[in-house]
């Protein structure tokens, strides 16, 4: 593994570990309940143990990181989602990816990987619903660790 790789995967490991932290909200928020923390431990957990059987480390935990983005824009006011950005982040996610499909066959690490990304958004998109005034509370959090991090290798919000 390049420097670089190993770099941008402890950075991204330091990233999701304070983004999931953020579950808790800011002092003073809405804490999220025990019932939402099992469910996204329960779909993250499902999407990082599916692709990360394709991608490497950081490039799974960027994956998480992207979902969680992506339906807090899709659930909270206050939040978009940049679509160039967006492209930018998921294209460098999947890149990898490319040497493992032949010319002419069909891409299914990509399929997988879409997946795994599918099932992370759809329980954050599930939590958001079940108590939508406490996830945007947290997303908050989520929000100022990512911008301290400033990150253009996760950050996928306008």
């Amino acid at each position: 593994m390049k420097t670089s790789s190993i770099v941008r995967s402890l950075t991204c490991a330091a990233t999701l570990v304070a983004a999931h932290a953020s579950l808790a909200g800011e002092p003073g928020s809405p804490d999220m309940g025990e019932p939402q923390k099992r469910m996204l431990a329960a779909s993250d957990g499902h999407a990082i143990n599916n692709a990360i059987r394709l991608l490497e480390p950081g490039q799974v935990l960027r994956l998480v990181i992207v979902a969680r983005q992506y339906a807090t824009a899709e659930s909270c006011d206050g939040f978009e989602v940049d679509g160039e950005k967006f492209r930018k982040v998921m294209n460098d996610i999947v890149a990898p990816l490319a040497s493992k499909t032949q010319e002419g066959q069909n891409n299914l690490p990509v399929d997988a990987v879409m997946s795994a990304y599918s099932t992370s958004l759809g329980g954050h998109l599930a939590v958001a619903a079940y108590d939508k005034g406490a996830y945007c509370a947290a997303a908050a959090g989520l929000r100022k660790t990512l911008e301290a991090a400033a990150s253009e290798s996760v950050l996928i919000w306008k």
